[in-house]
């Protein structure tokens, strides 16, 4: 058989393997972290329900202060839109968009993240006694991207790292604040926004 033959049929030979196994792996993954914040429900909310506070507890803010922000609609709640951008691979570039936001309950959003796609975010909260509870899960569905599929079984571990650092910055955030540092103070520390990021 003529080696340029050969070497294409090995080359298919691969490509239906790696298909097929990665077929074979679940067509969505759900990551989800909980932490209890000793603080009311009223608070915890609104540090999620505006993402111009996001950054005061974001576990990626530390991979890159450098990273530019454009903030669009409304100050928080539904339509309130933040867009990212960092040459820094492990932040990338995207954007999260509030899409449901029940008071005292949850905070649904819609993340585009870079050349990964859509995935679905929550911020799900009960009262606990004199505190909160506090769940953030993602939700991605992996359609017929393979390459998102084969490493679907390791996002848990990779993404429910960074949410359980981000929940436990939150936590000592509120609860730091609770000993007296005011809602003033937090707000300081928020990332100013750049208007020319380049488009999605």
């Amino acid at each position: 058989m003529n080696p340029f033959k050969k070497a294409g049929l090995a080359l298919l030979v691969v490509i239906v393997v790696v298909s097929g196994t990665s077929l074979m792996f679940p067509p969505s993954t759900r990551v989800s972290r909980y932490i209890y914040i000793e603080r009311d429900i009223e608070t915890v909310f609104s540090m999620v329900n505006d993402l111009h506070l996001f950054n005061t507890w974001s576990p990626w803010a530390r991979y890159d202060p450098d990273t530019r922000y454009d903030f669009s609609g409304p100050e928080s709640g539904v339509g309130a839109k933040m867009q990212w951008w960092s040459r820094n691979r492990k932040v990338g570039r995207g954007s999260r968009e509030i899409v449901v936001s029940i008071p005292n309950e949850r905070v649904d959003l819609s993340l585009q993240w870079g050349r990964r796609g859509k995935a679905e975010v929550r911020f799900y909260l009960v009262k606990q006694n004199e505190g909160t509870g506090l769940t953030w899960s993602l939700h991605l569905e992996h359609g017929l991207n393979l390459l998102s599929r084969f490493f679907g079984p390791v996002l848990d571990t990779w993404q429910g790292a960074e949410y359980e650092a981000g929940l436990k910055n939150l936590k000592e955030l509120l609860e730091k604040e609770n000993q007296g540092r005011s809602d003033h103070q937090i707000k300081k520390t928020i990332l100013k926004p750049a208007k020319d990021l380049p488009p999605l």
